[in-house]
């Protein structure tokens, strides 16, 4: 309704805020000033996550952390089988 008027919510936001802002030297209207700020930056500025990125990661097989991850699960295994506490580091 209040687009079609001309002004979005936001602009309200914003405009209360600059008019809090001007009577800074009053605490209440500095806090006021900030609740507005605060209310109208999401119209203002965009999440991180929500912003497109492309990222490019290069990835080495030389030493694979997922290798290494099933030999020590192997390795407690089979200490496990043979009775030994399986959390002993060799």
């Amino acid at each position: 309704m209040c687009a079609s008027e001309g002004i979005t919510p936001a602009e309200v936001m914003v405009q209360n805020m600059r008019y809090f802002w001007r009577k800074r030297s009053d605490p209440a209207c500095r806090l006021l000033a900030q609740k507005c700020a605060n209310d109208a930056a999401p119209y203002m500025h965009p999440r991180l996550n929500s912003i497109n990125t492309d990222v490019h990661t290069t990835l080495s097989l030389d030493d694979d952390p997922i290798d290494e991850l099933l030999e020590e699960v192997n390795r407690r295994r089979q200490a496990l089988r043979n009775g030994e506490d399986g959390d002993i580091v060799h």
